[in-house]
């Protein structure tokens, strides 16, 4: 079995050597991180906004992921919950936006319609929930690869400006720490 160098230097001498084309530079997710006690975050939406982001899967192996960020006055934004479901149907996923929806009161909820999320906008839209697009718009995101790039440029910035700090969710930061360009 033939090691690159990167490999060899992390399985080998325990170092950590980020590949060059890895987009969220280790340095810049480590600095953003912050711990959160959820029992400590009241649901204050006259001075907080809250958005949801949610990545629907249904039955195969991935999972439905819900992102929930508080953002104060000074539009610094907190990633304050990550919960992930597995093999669910599309009425659970239903169901608990709307539940989210009812406590946190999103000014946004966004949501992957390229696949099985356009049945979910249609349905929660019947129920007043903002579903809205990159732009504002109502509807929902379109994974496309302009739309993706888009997304982790505008995430990207927003930690380089410490306007966004996450959670220490090792899922989450290995997942930033993985994505490449």
């Amino acid at each position: 079995n033939i090691l690159t160098e990167i490999e060899y230097l992390r399985e080998y001498e325990g170092e950590f050597v980020e590949e060059e084309d890895t987009y969220f530079p280790r340095e810049l997710v480590i600095s953003v991180i912050f711990d959160i006690n959820e029992q400590q975050k009241s649901r204050d939406t006259l001075n907080y906004e809250y958005y949801l982001a949610v990545d629907i899967a249904r039955y195969g192996s991935d999972e439905t992921v819900y992102i929930i960020i508080e953002v104060n006055r000074n539009n610094l934004a907190d990633v304050i919950f990550i919960r992930s479901t597995k093999k669910m149907p599309l009425t659970d996923t239903i169901g608990r936006i709307k539940q989210l929806n009812q406590l946190f009161d999103f000014k946004a909820v966004y949501i992957d319609e390229s696949g099985i999320g356009g049945g979910v906008i249609d349905s929660l839209a019947e129920s007043n929930v903002r579903i809205r697009n990159l732009d504002g718009e109502i509807g929902g995101i379109t994974f496309t690869l302009q739309n993706k790039e888009i997304m982790y440029k505008n995430l990207k910035l927003l930690m380089e400006q410490k306007r966004l700090r996450i959670p220490n969710h090792e899922k989450m930061i290995n997942q930033l720490l993985n994505l490449r360009v």
